[in-house]
C-alpha cells in the first residue's frame, strides 16, 4: 500500500469513526435526528456495522420503522454473530405487529446466545400475541430459568396460562410480577380474581 493511500485509509476512516462517535453521542443525548445524520455521514465514508446498529436504532426511536428494519438488516450482514441486531429487528417487526418475522429474528438470536433471557422473553411474547399459548409458556419458562426475577416474563407467563386454563398457576405468576414491580400486573389479578 502506497503513502498516498495510507493516508486516505488514516484520513477517512478516522473520520468515519468521530462521525460514528458524534453519533453515539447524538444517541445518548436522546437526539436521534442529530444521530441519524452523523451515523449517515459515518456510512458514506465507510460502511461499518456499529453506525448501522445504532442507527437503526435512532430510525426506531424515531418509528421510522422500515428503515430501522433496513439498517439491521445491513447490519447483521456485516456482522452476522452479533445478537443486539438481531434483538433489534425482532423488536421493530414486533412494533409492527410482524410476528412471524419477529419471531424469526428472537429464534436467531438464541441460535447464537440460547441462554439470553430477554431474548426468551420476546419471542414468548410474540408467541402470546399469536395465541401460541404453549410456546409461550416455554419461552417464558426458559427466560425465568435464566432470570428468575424476570417480572415482564412471570406477568406474561401468566397470561398464557390463564389462556391453557390454569387460572391458580396465572394468578400465582402475576403476584410475583407484581411483587418484583410490575404494576400492570396488578390490573390483571383484579380482572381475573
Amino acid at each position: 500500500m502506497g503513502l498516498i493511500t495510507k493516508m486516505q485509509t488514516f484520513f477517512f476512516g478516522s473520520a468515519s469513526v468521530r462521525w460514528c462517535r458524534a453519533g453515539c453521542q447524538k444517541l445518548q443525548e436522546q437526539d436521534f435526528r442529530g444521530a441519524v445524520r452523523a451515523f449517515s455521514e459515518s456510512l458514506a465514508i465507510a460502511p461499518a456495522f456499529e453506525a448501522y446498529h445504532n442507527r437503526a436504532s435512532a430510525h426506531y426511536r424515531l418509528q421510522n420503522y422500515e428503515q430501522a428494519i433496513l439498517d439491521y438488516e445491513q447490519a447483521i450482514a456485516l456482522s452476522p454473530d452479533t445478537v443486539e441486531s438481531y434483538l433489534g429487528l425482532g423488536i421493530v417487526y414486533t412494533k409492527k405487529e410482524e410476528y412471524e418475522a419477529a419471531a424469526q429474528s428472537y429464534t436467531q438470536a438464541l441460535r447464537l446466545q440460547p441462554r439470553h433471557p430477554v431474548l426468551f422473553t420476546n419471542r414468548g411474547y410474540v408467541y402470546l400475541q399469536q395465541g401460541h399459548y404453549t410456546e409461550a409458556q416455554r419461552d417464558f419458562d426458559q427466560a425465568l430459568r435464566f432470570d428468575p426475577l424476570n417480572a415482564m416474563a412471570y406477568c406474561n407467563r401468566g397470561t398464557a396460562r390463564y389462556h391453557l386454563g390454569h387460572p391458580v398457576q396465572a394468578l400465582s405468576d402475576w403476584q410475583m410480577a407484581l411483587d418484583l414491580g410490575f404494576e400492570e400486573a396488578e390490573d390483571l389479578i383484579q380482572k381475573y380474581s
